[in-house]
């Protein structure tokens, strides 16, 4: 995942301010066993 983050900076930065909540959600969805 930190690939992944490292490719598109400029992309996730003010992906994951503008909408934290749904970043949130994203991760649950996608990474639901490492919660």
């Amino acid at each position: 995942m930190s690939h992944f983050r490292l490719s598109k900076p400029r992309i996730m930065a003010p992906y994951m301010q503008a909408t934290p909540a749904l970043h949130e959600e994203f991760i649950r969805v996608s990474m639901p066993r490492m919660h």
